[in-house]
């Protein structure tokens, strides 16, 4: 009787999954967003280290600080969004969200194609993370 109620609850489950949700076209496209977000965030976390002291000359202490100052701009990103949304955008986060990755790719972007050779760039950084070590 027990595993009877049990198994209709879990065929009650995947007919709902399988009518109501995964065929609703919003639900892929959250779905990759997020497979995309996070494939970034730790595609940054795992080789953004290695490819700052590789490719972009920056000694790998300092390339790990640049790292995690990636990770708390992403924390106050948050803050903010959540604030813009609320305030500005009056609870509209979808374009909240647009407006962010925009923000982010654009960082990404300049992250992979900055030239070793911007010395104010690298200079001015170097000097801030002196300060901090």
């Amino acid at each position: 009787m027990v595993i009877g109620l049990f198994m209709s609850g879990i065929m009650n489950f995947l007919f709902g999954l399988g009518s109501e949700v995964l065929t609703f076209g919003l639900i892929w496209i959250l779905c990759l967003d997020a497979f995309s977000l996070y494939t970034i965030r730790y595609a940054m976390l795992d080789w953004g280290p290695t490819f700052l002291a590789e490719m972009k000359g920056v000694k790998l202490q300092k390339a790990g600080w640049l790292i995690a100052g990636y990770e708390g701009s992403g924390i106050l990103g948050m803050f903010s969004s959540g604030w813009l949304m609320d305030l500005v955008f009056k609870r509209r986060g979808g374009m909240v969200a647009v407006i962010y990755m925009i923000i982010c790719t654009l960082a990404i972007f300049l992250f992979w194609r900055l030239h070793n050779e911007n010395i104010i760039f690298y200079a001015k950084l170097s000097q801030h993370l002196d300060n901090l070590a």
